[in-house]
């Protein structure tokens, strides 16, 4: 067994046992860490925060209503009317009550959960749970992600099988496990390199000496692709151009200005309502009700600020990434909020390389690794793109060589 299993608790120890087919052996193991989905937890948290409370002040208010309470002149609710607005607002409340326990169960997970890879599957079994939840055999590994984090923690995102969605139709599956440790090794497992490659990768020095494809490349990136590569050749190192790619995104603005207008008018129009009846020594109108329209247009003002904002977005995103070609297999890695993001994709997944040249000089490489479902339920294929990338023929030539059937011609 793995060092890692023996690092398990007791009962996470046992209950992956139970799992265990005579003769198979855990290469690693690892419970999830909630800190690595703090940010989906947060915003989860904010958005149950937000629910239970506008539920739970229509509930104050249709309580205290039919008190009389609200509005200090009214007779109040009658007790038939009340009821029927509490009715009507019961699955809100369940649903908020819903949102809560799920956040309680993800919180929990990382002492109830563990992730495994063993010599034949991958395996995620619970505590409590009498079935696996993730029973994928190695064998149907499509490619691998994942992004680390300082301490070697990191999430890893495996596309593998076939599973189907509720019209019935094939569609590859995902596993993520978020906030395992030691993702380097799990990804290297994953890739199927060897043992004495994953230490030299855990090893590598922080000041590594770049080989020349990585010199232009910013240090973060020439460093993930220093430590992902060691040991194979590079063959083609390519990124793709932000500046072309913002100029296109561009075109969002003739739909983002004018939604844009609109919204910031609505907010000083409201906010300009809403001063002067607070200014008024007597009211007619309820302050309450200035309040919500107020609040009503924030979310559409930040839509169309996202919308302005989006070239950037996508300039940034575009120059914290780069594609390698190796002797062995298709790589990317991605610089994203602090972390380092890689995925492999090994030649024998590849079912066709597609590319589309352009006047820049640049071009679009599609590699095709499968087939899938669109929501519609359309059949569609599962493919990854390189964007605007520079010497495209010379990739696509090593794209191909690299599949077991292709064009040897550029090896």
């Amino acid at each position: 067994m793995s060092t890692s299993y023996f690092k398990l608790s007791k009962p996470l120890r046992t209950r992956l046992q139970q799992e265990l087919q005579p003769g198979e052996t855990v290469v690693w193991a690892g419970p999830p860490d909630w800190r690595a989905n703090w940010g989906n937890h947060f915003f989860s948290g904010v958005f149950a925060v937000g629910w239970t409370s506008i539920i739970g002040f229509f509930v104050a208010i249709v309580a205290a209503g039919s008190f009389g309470l609200l509005p200090p002149k009214a007779n109040g609710l009658s007790t038939g009317v009340a009821i029927g607005i509490l009715a009507f607002l019961t699955p809100f409340v369940v649903i908020g009550a819903v949102l809560w326990l799920h956040l309680y169960r993800e919180l929990r997970s990382g002492s109830r959960r563990v992730h495994a890879v063993t010599d034949r599957r991958l395996l995620t079994v619970e505590i409590g749970s009498t079935k696996p939840l993730d029973d994928q055999p190695r064998s149907a590994i499509n490619f691998v992600r994942s992004s680390e984090r300082a301490d070697g923690s990191g999430t890893v995102s495996i596309s593998c099988g076939v599973e189907r969605d509720v019209e019935g139709s094939p569609r590859p599956e995902t596993l993520n496990w978020p906030g395992i440790p030691d993702v380097a090794f799990v990804q290297a497992t994953l890739d199927q390199r060897s043992a004495a490659a994953v230490s030299a990768t855990q090893r590598a020095p922080e000041q590594a000496v770049f080989p020349s494809a990585f010199a232009d490349l910013p240090a973060p990136l020439a460093r993930a692709a220093e430590r992902e590569t060691r040991g194979e050749r590079i063959e083609w190192v390519g990124r793709p151009d932000g500046a072309t790619a913002a100029k296109w995104s561009m075109l969002v603005w003739i739909f983002a200005l004018p939604w844009l207008y609109f919204t910031v008018r609505w907010e000083l129009t409201s906010l300009g309502l809403l001063m002067q009846e607070l200014a008024r020594a007597k009211t007619n109108t309820p302050i309450i009700w200035l309040i919500v329209i107020a609040l009503w247009g924030l979310p559409f003002l930040g839509v169309g600020l996202s919308m302005l904002a989006t070239p950037l977005w996508i300039s940034r995103k575009a120059n914290a990434m780069v594609h390698l070609v190796t002797d062995r297999r298709i790589v990317t890695i991605r610089r994203q909020r602090g972390e380092i993001a890689v995925s492999s994709i090994e030649p024998s997944r590849i079912v066709s390389v597609a590319r589309t040249d352009f006047a820049s000089g640049r071009g679009t490489i599609r590699i095709v690794l499968g087939k899938t479902t669109d929501s519609d339920g359309d059949e569609t294929d599962l493919a990854e793109t390189f964007w605007l990338v520079e010497n495209a023929p010379r990739a696509e030539q090593l794209i191909e060589a690299l599949r077991p059937n292709g064009d040897r011609r550029a090896a």
